[in-house]
């Protein structure tokens, strides 16, 4: 059973007790949704705070739904029609976001 939210305590003593798969937002603690997004560095564009509501759903529409989609291909970004000053801050939040390396709090 997989999820993008959690489980709880009940629901996976449950599970274990019936062999039953689970995968959520951080379990199991060492393969969790979480970790595998934090490795594979897979954040979608709505985690970027320099780009408004309507911007993400115009940049989800068009195919765009990684952050890394959007530094490898930054002409991506001209359907926003973004000014210079905006197109570079929107790319330098995404670089330091693909560039940070999350600590290990598992």
């Amino acid at each position: 059973m997989i999820t993008n939210a959690y489980f709880t305590s009940d629901s996976i003593d449950f599970a274990t007790y019936y062999g039953i798969n689970l995968l959520s937002w951080d379990y199991p603690k060492e393969n969790s949704i979480k970790r595998r997004v934090d490795k594979a560095v897979f954040y979608p564009v709505t985690c970027l705070t320099t780009l408004s509501d309507l911007e993400e759903q115009q940049l989800l529409k068009n195919q765009l739904i990684l952050v890394k989609d959007i530094v490898n291909n930054p002409d991506k970004l001209d359907i926003l029609g973004l000014n210079k000053e905006r197109k570079e801050k929107v790319l330098k939040e995404a670089t330091e976001l693909l560039d940070y390396k999350v600590e290990e709090e598992y």
